[in-house]
């Protein structure tokens, strides 16, 4: 088990709860050695992928992350990844048998191939879901404001396209 100094400070960001003393745990493991810290980077990004609120951490902890670890918003995203990629600890075992150091980890994480832009349709499907798992006490005014002007300029952006389509089909 790793010893975990809490120094007392006074803040109530984001790093202030068990999530803030289990990623300093994680990361005082990862400065330890590469035997372990492997593990402790997937557990790490772990810990941030519960932390997410949809597809996103909670607005300031990526930057308090960084300036409380000394480590870099890149560093983190692979973390994330990681754990996303091998979501399960037999995973994570297989991918270090395979990748032995954290820097090929790293570089196979990169090399995922990328998905197909995705055509009108799939667009629309997808960003359907993403709308509708949106939560009445996350749109403040300003954000209302401005959700209302993008949907007068997609509109009128996917009747330009309809157009278009319907011009080129004759």
């Amino acid at each position: 088990m790793i010893d975990l100094v809490i120094v007392d400070r006074e803040s109530t960001g984001p790093l202030d709860s068990p999530i803030g003393a289990e990623l300093r745990e994680l990361e005082a493991a990862i400065r330890k050695g590469e035997s372990t810290s492997i593990e402790s980077r997937w557990r790490f990004g772990h810990v941030l992928l519960r932390s997410r609120q949809g597809k996103q951490l909670p607005n300031g902890m990526l930057a308090a992350i960084v300036a409380e670890h000394g480590i870099s918003r890149s560093e983190i995203q692979y973390r994330i990844q990681f754990a996303e990629t091998y979501p399960s600890y037999d995973e994570v075992s297989t991918a270090v048998d395979t990748y032995p150091s954290w820097r090929e980890i790293r570089s196979s994480l990169s090399k995922k191939p990328k998905a197909a832009p995705a055509g009108p349709l799939e667009f629309t499907i997808r960003f359907r879901g993403r709308v509708e798992g949106w939560k009445p006490e996350d749109l403040t005014p300003e954000a209302v404001g401005e959700i209302d002007g993008l949907i007068e300029d997609l509109t009128d952006l996917l009747r330009k396209a309809l157009r278009n389509t319907r011009k080129a089909a004759k």
